[in-house]
């Protein structure tokens, strides 16, 4: 039910904007971690329940062309400072201005949302022109 769910929600979401608009996702993910790994049963169920969803939207995703980009949450700002060359703060500063520029709520998902995007054109973008 889940995989269906979520290729079909992928689907219509990639014929939404337009395979154009659509040729990175970045997937922000609480952990990658090998649910097998882990001793707790009940923990274990969390991570599998983790995984099941991230693989089930890449693999939708990775359908329909689109490449994606796994970033663990706690590891955003780090990899992110990392990935474009600057700060953490220099980073934080420019998600929160990008915030404030486009108003309304602007929580921590919506954050790392928009740094996972950041990251994944980025990455796109070096690709492309390292290809070109």
């Amino acid at each position: 039910i889940i995989r269906r769910c979520a290729t079909r929600a992928i689907a219509s979401f990639v014929r939404d904007i337009g395979q154009d608009g659509l040729g990175v996702a970045g997937l922000v993910v609480g952990s990658v971690i090998d649910p097998r790994q882990v001793a707790n049963p009940h923990i274990r169920a969390h991570a599998s329940e983790g995984r099941l969803f991230r693989t089930v939207v890449e693999d939708a995703l990775r359908a329909h062309g689109v490449s994606c980009t796994i970033i663990v949450d706690k590891q955003l700002a780090t990899t992110a400072a990392r990935e474009l060359g600057c700060g953490e703060r220099a980073i934080k500063r420019t998600i929160g201005d990008f915030g404030r520029t486009i108003g309304g709520s602007w929580r921590a998902d919506d954050k790392a949302a928009a740094i996972a995007a950041w990251l994944s054109l980025t990455n796109d973008l070096t690709l492309n022109r390292a290809l070109n």
